[in-house]
């Protein structure tokens, strides 16, 4: 059976109409609590962006299929320096960059491989030895020419993210480079991101207790990178000494041989981690 309106009361119509209104009403407070919901998801988003700017960044997976590296093959004959004798303990390192034309000598006979280097040595040699990508914005050193002769090789180390200047806003290319400064920048340059017990690490050396505070993970990830060279005592890390010119040879072409761009060479200053 249909039942239609004309057998309602005025008593069911009122009822009726009460029940629409409280519908409509639901309605309109279903959509403001969606309304809300809304807003509290949206600020929920904001809330998360705010802490992910603010956390530490996590080291990425390696990518399962590495690109393959290129390798930098000699270009010439190894140049004879005169102060570099058959059985010093750097010389094949010296020779395998003099080769590929990333370290010269002091002059066209002498490498002088005690000497300490400084800022702007290690700056060329890196810029020879690594391809460079702009990581970080050029500065204007206030204490470079433009025909300093190291400026171009400073500037692109400085833009690839492997050296910076003083807050100063200074170079200080000719400073000499304490050993953790080089291996600092050398790391940086594998993006090698140290996980694990830095100190557990770093106990093999017999002086520990000097490596800077800002370095530790540095130093962690440079021992298990096999690019730290200690001579003549592999414990003995000397962080604050001004690397030799034959150090950051040995150190250089460890890396390489990190990034499978050279050959390894057998040695015995190697730190083996």
């Amino acid at each position: 059976l249909v039942q239609t309106d004309a057998g309602n009361t005025d008593a069911d119509k009122v009822d009726a109409a009460d029940e629409d209104q409280a519908i409509i009403a639901q309605d309109t407070e279903a959509e403001a609590d969606t309304e809300t919901d809304t807003e509290a998801e949206a600020d929920t988003e904001t809330d998360t962006e705010d802490v992910a700017e603010e956390a530490e960044p996590v080291a990425e997976e390696p990518a399962s299929e590495p690109v393959p590296a290129v390798p930098l093959e000699a270009t010439r004959e190894a140049i004879k320096f005169v102060d570099v004798p058959d059985d010093y303990w750097a010389k094949p390192y010296i020779d395998a960059l003099s080769e590929r034309k990333v370290i010269d000598g002091i002059g066209p006979e002498k490498f002088e491989p005690d000497a300490p280097v400084n800022r702007a040595q290690l700056a060329s040699a890196i810029s020879q030895a690594f391809p460079l990508e702009d990581r970080e914005s050029a500065i204007a050193f206030s204490d470079l020419e433009i025909d300093y002769w190291a400026t171009d090789a400073i500037d692109k180390t400085v833009k690839g993210g492997y050296m910076n200047g003083f807050p100063d806003k200074s170079f200080q290319p000719t400073l000499p480079v304490p050993r953790v400064q080089v291996l600092t920048a050398l790391i940086t340059g594998l993006n090698n991101n140290f996980v694990g017990d830095a100190a557990q690490v770093l106990d093999r050396y017999q002086d520990t207790d000097q490596v800077p505070e800002w370095a530790l993970s540095k130093m962690a990830a440079a021992t298990q990178s096999n690019i730290v060279v200690n001579y003549p005592n592999l414990d003995t890390l000397n962080p604050n000494q001004p690397a030799t010119r034959a150090e950051v040879a040995a150190m250089i072409y460890q890396t390489l041989v990190a990034q499978g761009r050279i050959e390894p060479i057998a040695g015995d200053y190697v730190v083996q981690p």
